[in-house]
């Protein structure tokens, strides 16, 4: 799986973050047209929000599988503070404190890539890199578990 760093300044709200990864994704080659709507519609449909812990928040935005090229993963921290509805309670609106969205072509890549990183949301030593906003170190993490 390629690892995506967006790390130049991302600001705006959840639509405009979004979007512009979006674009990023397309002008890359990495997603079809059509991907940017598929994702802020599935977005408003099936929140993404995820609380991890009082202290550490993040989202993991996802779209249908026929919009992908390539599996990626995207890793940007926004400069501003972002709020995404919480999967579990779309009532409910929380501020992540960084923002993984996932380009999977198979479903079995999907389910495995998401077990592998969910297990790891957990992990002090990776809370600590996203707090730092140390985005190259949380991407060689992420590297570390897909070896």
């Amino acid at each position: 799986m390629d690892i995506l760093v967006i790390s130049e300044e991302v600001e705006g709200s959840r639509e405009e973050i979004l979007s512009y990864i979006a674009d990023v994704l397309l002008k890359k080659g990495f997603v079809k047209e059509g991907y940017k709507e598929s994702l802020l519609e599935r977005e408003n449909k099936f929140p993404t929000g995820l609380y991890v812990n009082e202290t550490f928040k993040v989202a993991i935005p996802h779209t249908e599988i026929s919009f992908a090229n390539r599996n990626v993963l995207v890793i940007v921290r926004p400069l501003n503070p972002v709020y995404f509805k919480r999967m579990d309670d779309p009532t409910t609106e929380i501020e992540v404190d960084i923002i993984f969205v996932l380009v999977i072509k198979e479903p079995d890549n999907y389910l495995k890539f998401l077990s592998k990183l969910t297990e790891n949301l957990a992990n002090e030593e990776f809370i600590k890199l996203v707090k730092d906003r140390d985005i190259r170190a949380i991407s060689e993490y992420i590297n570390k578990f897909f070896d």
